[in-house]
């Protein structure tokens, strides 16, 4: 449908949404558009940060030229006119009623929020007489998404230690969401960005809701889906948890825990109850080494017990799960461990970046 093929543009066939060029992260979420980074990137003062303008972004903003075009949206280049910072601006358009209707609700819900783990908008226009087309301002991210970052690794496979530093920064963005009250719901590496300092931040918010209206209801892809979002329960932040669980074991051993058509990995997950998949293999347990318990901990179906969940202890209690023992949370949290892959940096000239970003597209992010 419309909406979906809009996403589609976005976050399969660009993926390039997020620049990370500043070291200096704030600590904790913040919804203050005049204290938040994101809006000291593109200029203290600036009208356009973190606000809904009625016009365009043409007086601070040069447009370099389309990253990608769909039926129903379109990415471009863009360059601030006094910093020289890249950023891609989103326009929906030729939107129905309904579609148009859900992906404002996904920009004003995310609308404000600042965290170096979630790619989040800017800016959002509405032009005036044009009740169907709205353009999003967002960071840029040169190195694509997790999913191809993945699928570069021999196996596609990561060794424990590079999944460790991966699994952490996943878990500090959905804590920020947690922390504001939200469920993301739809985890897995194709929503996971590489920022321009190789670290992954969280982006496609379209089944992000409250936590209070985590109703019976269906949202995210079937492998990574938590029991209760299968059996379409009041479910809660619990269930993101487990699509981490499923992540890291992906992230480790190459494949996801349960495989199969959709139906197969339905009547997988809903026969499970804790510990490994019945299907994982000798060879795969191996491959997971000191990883294996806290998998076993994530993936327990009762979602109060699951690692994670509030009743279990919540993020404190996978904070100090031993497997994690060694992570400084303050220091990746403010950027300062080095990202196990960082993409090459970008040019300094505006034609040459976009022609850069351009190949990128076409070539699947090298590194």
């Amino acid at each position: 449908n419309r909406t979906s093929e809009c996403r589609h543009v976005v976050h399969r066939a660009i993926k390039v949404m997020s620049q990370a060029e500043s070291r200096k992260r704030p600590s904790a979420v913040s919804r203050d558009s005049r204290k938040s980074a994101r809006a000291r990137r593109l200029g203290e003062g600036s009208s356009h940060s973190l606000n809904e303008v009625t016009g365009d972004f043409s007086g601070e903003y040069e447009t370099l030229g389309v990253l990608g075009r769909g039926a129903y949206a379109e990415i471009n280049l863009l360059c601030h006119r006094q910093t020289k910072q890249f950023f891609v601006l989103k326009t929906c358009c030729k939107l129905d009623a309904l579609s148009y209707s859900h992906l404002r609700t996904e920009a004003q819900l995310m609308h404000g929020v600042s965290h170096p783990f979630l790619i989040t908008p800017l800016a959002i226009s509405n032009p005036p007489g044009r009740s169907t087309h709205f353009s999003l301002l967002l960071p840029l991210c040169p190195g694509g998404d997790f999913l191809q970052l993945l699928r570069r690794q021999a196996g596609c496979q990561l060794s424990t230690s590079d999944a460790r530093t991966y699994f952490c920064m996943i878990a500090l963005g959905l804590q920020a969401l947690h922390d504001l009250g939200l469920v993301y719901r739809d985890l897995k590496p194709d929503n996971l960005l590489v920022q321009a300092n190789g670290y992954l931040a969280l982006a496609d918010f379209g089944f992000v809701v409250p936590a209070a209206e985590c109703t019976r209801s269906r949202a995210g892809t079937a492998e990574y889906q938590a029991p209760e979002l299968l059996r379409a329960e009041r479910h809660g932040a619990a269930v993101d948890w487990w699509a981490l669980g499923v992540l890291l074991f992906e992230m480790v051993v190459g494949k996801q825990p349960f495989t199969g058509s959709e139906a197969e990995v339905q009547e997988a997950v809903l026969a499970h109850t804790h510990g490994l998949p019945q299907r994982c293999a000798a060879q795969e347990e191996a491959l997971l080494g000191d990883a294996a318990p806290i998998v076993r901990a994530l993936l327990i179906a009762e979602a109060r017990e699951r690692l994670g969940a509030v009743e279990a202890g919540g993020v404190s209690a996978l904070r100090g799960h031993p497997w994690l023992a060694s992570v400084d949370w303050e220091q990746l949290l403010e950027m300062k461990v080095s990202a196990p892959m960082v993409p090459s940096e970008l040019s300094a000239d505006a034609d040459a970046a976009l022609a850069e970003l351009t190949q990128r597209c076409q070539s699947g992010f090298d590194f």
